[in-house]
C-alpha cells in the first residue's frame, strides 16, 4: 500500500480494494493517520493492535503540522469547534477499525496481496502507450519482417462448440495439475468465455473467478489442421494465486 510517483495510485488502489472486500468506505481520516502510523501494508493491517483509538487520536493531534492543507483539513471534521486538540474518534471508527483488521485475518494476506497485483496489472495495461520522444514508431529502420500467413476462418463458426471445447481444457488443467486446496472456485464455465471471431483471426478470453482478470488464449490456426486453443496464459494466471490457496 506504499504510494509511488506512479500514474496509478497504489496506496490509493490497496484502499480501494480493501473497502471493496469490507463493504463499506473508510473515511480518509482514517487513512490519513494509518498511513501516518505505518500501517501501509494488508499484513499490517492485519496485526494491528485492538487498543489502536487512543494512539491513533494522539498521532492526529501531534502529527497535525506534518499533514499537507487537504489532509489537516479531512482530520479537522473530526474536531470540535475546529480545533485539532478536539480529534476524537467515534464508536463506529473502533468498530470499522476492528472490522478492517478481522476483514485481512479472515480474507488471507495472500488472497488480498493477489488481488491487488491483479488490478494493479489491469489498470496497467490499461493506461496509454508512451511514445518517448515523439519518434514515429512505425519508421523505416531496415527491412520490415515478413508477417505471418493468415488463415482463412469460417465466418460463422458454432461458438457453442467451441465454448464447450475451450472449458474443457482449462478445467482438465486445474483438476490434474493446479495445487489447491479449493479448486472447485476455479473451474470456469461457458459464461467466463467470450469469443471474437473475424475472417482472419479469433479472439478468446477466459475471466479468472477468482480476480475476474480476463486472459487471453491463444489459437493455433492453420491451414488444414483442426484449430486449437492453448491455455498457457490462464495456467499461468492461476499459479499466481496457487501461493493464497495451497494446501
Amino acid at each position: 500500500m506504499e504510494e509511488r510517483n506512479d500514474l496509478i495510485d497504489k496506496n490509493e488502489l490497496a484502499w480501494k480494494l480493501l473497502e471493496r472486500e469490507l463493504g463499506s468506505p473508510i473515511p480518509g481520516y482514517l487513512k490519513i493517520i494509518l498511513t501516518q502510523e505505518s500501517f501501509t501494508s494488508f499484513a499490517v493491517l492485519g496485526a494491528m493492535p485492538v487498543d489502536i483509538k487512543e494512539k491513533l487520536e494522539n498521532t492526529a493531534k501531534s502529527d497535525f503540522m506534518d499533514f499537507d492543507k487537504a489532509q489537516q483539513q479531512e482530520l479537522l471534521k473530526k474536531c470540535r469547534n475546529g480545533d485539532i486538540n478536539n480529534f476524537k474518534l467515534r464508536e463506529g471508527d473502533v468498530i470499522l477499525l476492528r472490522l478492517i483488521k478481522s476483514t485481512i485475518v479472515d480474507k488471507g494476506v495472500h488472497y488480498l496481496n493477489d488481488q491487488f497485483l491483479c488490478e494493479y496489472k489491469r489498470r496497467k495495461r490499461s493506461l496509454p502507450k508512451e511514445n518517448p520522444g515523439g519518434e514515429e514508431k512505425n519508421a523505416d529502420v531496415g527491412p520490415k519482417p515478413e508477417k505471418r500467413q493468415s488463415v482463412a476462418i469460417d465466418s460463422n463458426p458454432d461458438l457453442d462448440e467451441w465454448r464447450k471445447k475451450i472449458v474443457k481444457i482449462p478445467n482438465v488443467w486445474i483438476a490434474n495439475s493446479f495445487n489447491c486446496r479449493d479448486k472447485h472456485a476455479y473451474f470456469i464455465t461457458e459464461k467466463e468465455v467470450k469469443i471474437n471471431v473475424t475472417e482472419v483471426s479469433i479472439g478468446t478470453t477466459i475471466k479468472c473467478r477468482i480476480c475476474y482478470h480476463d486472459i487471453k488464449i491463444l489459437t493455433d490456426a492453420q491451414e488444414g489442421r483442426t484449430i486449437k486453443f492453448i491455455i498457457s496464459n490462464f495456467s499461468r494466471h492461476c499459479k499466481t494465486h496457487e501461493v493464497s490457496c495451497k494446501p
